[in-house]
């Protein structure tokens, strides 16, 4: 499932960038977020980047970059921001590309054990961003597979049932 997959994958952007709090914000085909994630505890935040999605400032900019942002302090880019508590305020974003296409968002806060994200973190952030994509589209790959499988298994058992019908009738 392609919620169960973000879930671990915001885990695992926790872990590798030691990173307070972490959200990814999904897209569907239609570019319309339908899909969230997160690790770590800020409520706060988490219900100030979930209002809305689709017009959310630091997610928009995060979708629109060309390259990993990051900040000393996320008020630089979203004043209005509310966080949970001052160990948040570094910020690593960067977007999920698939196949040229930027299908979501991944926001790390506060790095834990330092005041800020490092330009090594920027380089692991480019590397999990490739991760992420490939997972999700995996993910995706094997959600049609099924799909496309069970249809098949009806098909085959419709044609069996048929073909053992003894009367044109039944």
């Amino acid at each position: 499932e392609t919620d169960v997959v973000i879930q671990e994958i915001a885990a695992m952007v926790q872990q590798t960038l030691a990173a307070r709090f972490v959200v990814i914000a999904m897209m569907d085909q239609l570019r319309v977020f339908n899909r969230t994630a997160s690790a770590g505890f800020a409520p706060k935040l988490m219900n100030y980047l979930c209002l809305d999605l689709n017009t959310n400032i630091i997610i928009q900019t995060i979708l629109n970059a060309s390259r990993v942002h990051r900040l000393h302090d996320i008020k630089k880019l979203d004043s209005k921001i509310i966080l949970d508590n001052s160990n948040l305020h570094g910020f690593l974003g960067f977007p999920i590309k698939m196949r040229g296409q930027r299908i979501g968002a991944i926001l790390a806060f506060g790095k834990q054990g330092g005041a800020y994200f490092s330009e090594e973190d920027e380089s692991l952030a480019t590397l999990i961003s490739n991760q992420a994509a490939a997972s999700i589209e995996m993910t995706w790959l094997y959600q049609q597979l099924s799909t496309a499988f069970n249809t098949t298994r009806r098909l085959y058992d419709l044609s069996n049932a048929v073909l053992r019908t003894e009367k044109l009738n039944d």
